[in-house]
């Protein structure tokens, strides 16, 4: 299973309404497990969202964010990723002095297409060629 990564250096004062904000194009396929770690001592005032084109998908409520002190928060998913499609992690930071790293890990159950078959005569020209038709 493709393990996609997205990760803001966010620097202090990098606030809400002009967030850092990096992106990724995923494959087709089905989220099964989301993680996003927050660094310790950065006192729950790192803050992120996860987008998909430019929507909040987690937290479910767009007006609320993510935000924790030194933990991964995660949990299993079953999101539909029908096409292929731009995902973001957007963070700010409330701390006026430390720069925080956070880390988003997106785990795809992708669907794959099958390889492309040779093409070969239809069995409709196999057939003309054993009965001598053209």
């Amino acid at each position: 299973m493709p393990l996609y990564t997205l990760s803001n250096n966010t620097q202090p004062s990098t606030t809400k309404a002009a967030p850092l904000q990096s992106s990724l194009l995923l494959e087709p396929g089905t989220l099964v497990h989301v993680a996003v770690q927050f660094p310790r001592y950065c006192g729950g005032l790192a803050h992120a969202q996860i987008l998909r084109g430019g929507l909040v998908v987690w937290p479910t409520n767009a007006e609320q964010d993510l935000a924790a002190d030194g933990w991964v928060v995660e949990w299993d998913d079953d999101y539909p990723v029908p096409q292929p499609e731009a995902w973001s992690l957007r963070t700010w930071n409330d701390d006026d002095t430390y720069p925080h790293r956070i880390t988003a890990w997106l785990t795809l159950r992708a669907i794959r297409q099958p390889a492309a078959a040779v093409a070969g005569p239809s069995l409709l020209d196999r057939l003309r060629q054993l009965v001598g038709g053209s």
